[in-house]
């Protein structure tokens, strides 16, 4: 991180672990985190543009701070990073298949839905005609929506977090010791 740069999103962390695993939330620290922190820095991102990095400042107890700990921290994301993009791959492959599978199914939906319409448009009988009409277009609607959700929606949805999960493998990080809290004068209380 540049000298001067603020960083977008500062976390507090009671051990580094907490980065990858969720810790236990206390209400009482206002510094407490409910989820991994990851999480909450792809929240973050995905919230946000996809075309700048991200600058996150960890500030970890003293003891996890060092020089190799950049690096141990940054290998640890990378791999982090990987497993869920290769989740997010798979979850686009299921859908596809999903997808593929719907699209079947409404395709005999349709099919048999229209046979029925023409069945009853042979009848004559105009209200009938007009209810089979909407109910074919309801039903094919929602047999090829649930297709084209799965096939379409839900990848594009699944492609946004691999990019967010990719923009987090390439955070510009630093990682601080907690500051020193600040001393209380004799005879002053906090309140």
């Amino acid at each position: 991180m540049a000298v001067n740069d603020e960083p977008d999103m500062t976390l507090w962390l009671h051990d580094l672990r907490d980065l990858f695993v969720a810790p236990d939330f206390d209400p009482f620290d206002e510094h407490a985190i409910e989820r991994p922190g990851l999480e909450l820095i792809a929240n973050y991102i995905e919230a946000r543009s996809l075309l700048r990095r991200v600058q996150v400042s960890l500030l970890v107890p003293a003891d996890q701070c060092g020089d190799d700990v950049r690096a141990k921290v940054a290998s640890a994301i990378a791999r982090y990073v990987a497993r869920r993009v290769e989740w997010g791959e798979n979850t686009i492959r299921s859908s596809r298949n999903d997808g593929l599978r719907g699209l079947l199914y409404a395709i005999g939906v349709v099919i048999v839905g229209l046979i029925l319409y023409a069945a009853v448009l042979q009848t004559g009988n105009q209200v009938a005609s007009a209810v089979a009409e909407a109910l074919f277009i309801i039903v094919s609607w929602v047999a090829v929506w649930d297709a084209a959700e799965s096939l379409i929606l839900n990848v594009l949805d699944e492609r946004r977090m691999i990019r967010v999960w990719q923009r987090i493998a390439e955070l510009e990080l630093s990682i601080q010791p907690h500051p020193e809290p600040v001393p209380v004068p004799p005879g002053e209380h906090l309140t």
